[in-house]
């Protein structure tokens, strides 16, 4: 069995350590900002394919991280393809990563009407157990040996986070 990776802010998401949203909050509701995490482009979100044993699962954090502007902490969550297949149409899309490999996993959920996204949120909150962070300091080092092992074309790693690993600069 596979795995989608989505990043996906856990504030957002209600849990029990989250009291101020007992006092209002229905159960099986969501909270509204909970959808910020699920920004769709053209009725898509983007996720990527974790193989059954998640020995890809390092290279998606790292090429993943390298897009983004920052190095900072990354919540995220992985679920079973075949929950995601079951109600939703999927696409094998190229992403735009640094990481060729990573980027023949990446995925579109495609079709995405508002009610849709709705039921999507759902079923992130339904594994909203499931949800990790993972820290900067781990994701940094998981990025340098990365680039060590030439998974990451450094060239093309998000401008703003080259300046972090400059002893890879001029190889």
């Amino acid at each position: 069995m596979s795995f989608v990776f989505r990043s996906i802010g856990n504030k957002h998401w209600y849990s029990d350590d989250q009291p101020d949203f007992k006092d209002w909050l229905a159960d099986g509701e969501l909270v509204a900002d909970a959808l910020k995490e699920l920004r769709t482009t053209r009725g898509s979100l983007s996720v990527y394919r974790v193989d059954s044993e998640k020995r890809s699962f390092d290279r998606v954090v790292s090429a993943y991280a390298c897009t983004r502007n920052s190095l900072n902490d990354i919540d995220y969550v992985l679920l079973p393809l075949e929950v995601i297949e079951a109600s939703f149409d999927i696409s094998a899309t190229l992403g735009e990563t640094a990481d060729d490999e990573v980027n023949e996993m990446h995925l579109d959920i495609e079709h995405l009407s508002a009610s849709k996204l709705l039921l999507l949120a759902h079923i992130f909150q339904d594994h909203h157990s499931s949800m990790v962070r993972i820290r900067k300091k781990l994701i940094t080092s998981k990025i340098r040996i990365s680039i060590e092992r030439k998974h990451l074309d450094f060239s093309r790693i998000n401008k703003a986070l080259q300046s972090r690993f400059s002893e890879f600069v001029s190889r």
